[in-house]
């Protein structure tokens, strides 16, 4: 990736890896997580996910008011103006064996390695609240340099 002075100016049209509770918060509607999604809609061009992440949404959707058929309906319409994208199974492979091949740093908490997994497999920048993941940023592994970001960092500089 090219960086600018501050980083953020690569996610315009980088993918991006949503962290669960982002992502749920940005399908319910929620403040200011419903303008993430406006400005993924004008600026990015996927939402990055992978059946991990997709698992642990489904199973977090209702602490959001939401059933998991809505949030799914909602995906739905998200993939049908092709603001979605699932990693292929192959490339987070590789990604995990990777990272476990010269022990590049993981995240203290075992659930977050999904996040990390799912960026490197597309390129993808990550755009979360959770602490650990931010400690992260940038996150270095081989070639490949990630963004890990808030979601107003994102709205403020992409």
């Amino acid at each position: 990736m090219n960086y600018s002075t501050n980083g953020l100016d690569s996610l315009t049209k980088t993918p991006v890896i949503l962290d669960t509770m982002v992502l749920l918060r940005m399908l319910a509607d929620k403040s200011p997580y419903v303008n993430v999604l406006e400005k993924i809609k004008e600026k990015c061009n996927k939402i990055v996910f992978s059946t991990p992440i997709l698992k642990e949404c489904m199973g977090k959707a209702y602490k959001e008011g939401m059933s998991t058929s809505i949030m799914i309906r909602k995906l739905e319409e998200l993939n049908q103006i092709k603001k979605l994208k699932k990693c292929n199974k192959t490339s987070i492979d590789k990604a995990r064996k990777l990272i476990n091949s010269k022990n590049y740093k993981k995240p203290a908490d075992d659930y977050d390695l999904k996040f990390i997994e799912a960026a490197l497999a597309d390129k993808a920048s990550i755009i979360t609240k959770d602490q650990g993941l931010l400690n992260m940023n940038p996150y270095n592994c081989g070639k490949t340099n990630l963004e890990i970001i808030t979601p107003e960092d994102y709205l403020e500089n992409s």
